[in-house]
């Protein structure tokens, strides 16, 4: 079964995947949840991509250690006899490619690196698995990765975070206004059982990343 077709069985409508060649076997996937450290943004929406690289650990009982070397935390598993690597950068999200890059630095190999992140142009609920990586569409942390990382073996699996109902030019009044406020910002209480749908999708379908590429 491919990828695409075993995701598609895992999506509700409100999430979709974009075509993409997949005819890779990369030695080691590193999954990489971008965010912000700390207690105080950890439920906050640009933490979101985060949220699901927290909840993949969780589900294979993996432990993140904090390594000072990376400014990251850092867990190892396996998926499907598969090495994965798990890394959450701790340097705040404009500088998430500082980490990485260290980390490819020091462990050189062949890599498949998927960047999770939250993406403003979703709503809340919504999921894309795309390639393109031209630029970090406005996402900083994703930049970050962009300037720090050079390769094609980058995907980003995006996790929606705006409010539903938003028009388009809701979007770019807040893109205008309060961008930053807004995605530093806690979810709603409304929104929880939502964002705990997104974040556990997001985690089985990094899982199927790993076990569908055959």
């Amino acid at each position: 079964m491919s990828i695409f077709k075993h995701i598609s069985q895992i999506f509700t409508q409100n999430k979709e995947v974009e075509s993409v060649n997949l005819g890779f076997d990369p030695v080691t996937y590193i999954f990489v949840g971008l965010g912000n450290p700390g207690p105080k943004y950890s439920h906050t929406r640009h933490n979101i991509g985060r949220m699901a690289v927290l909840q993949l650990a969780e589900n294979y009982q993996t432990e993140l250690i904090f390594d000072k070397k990376f400014q990251a935390q850092i867990g190892n598993l396996k998926i499907d006899n598969k090495s994965v690597v798990l890394l959450l950068p701790e340097n705040f999200m404009n500088n998430s490619g500082v980490s990485l890059r260290s980390y490819l630095n020091f462990f050189k190999g062949d890599y498949k690196i998927v960047i999770v992140h939250d993406d403003l142009d979703l709503p809340l609920g919504k999921i894309k698995l795309v390639t393109s990586t031209a630029t970090g569409g406005g996402h900083n942390g994703v930049k970050s990765i962009l300037e720090n990382v050079k390769g094609e073996n980058i995907m980003r699996l995006k996790l929606g975070i705006s409010p539903e109902g938003l028009n388009d030019d809701n979007l770019k009044n807040m893109r205008a206004h309060r961008t930053a406020d807004f995605v530093v910002g806690s979810f709603t209480d409304s929104e929880k059982d939502l964002v705990a749908e997104s974040v556990a999708s997001g985690a089985e379908i990094l899982q199927s990343v790993v076990t569908n590429n055959k």
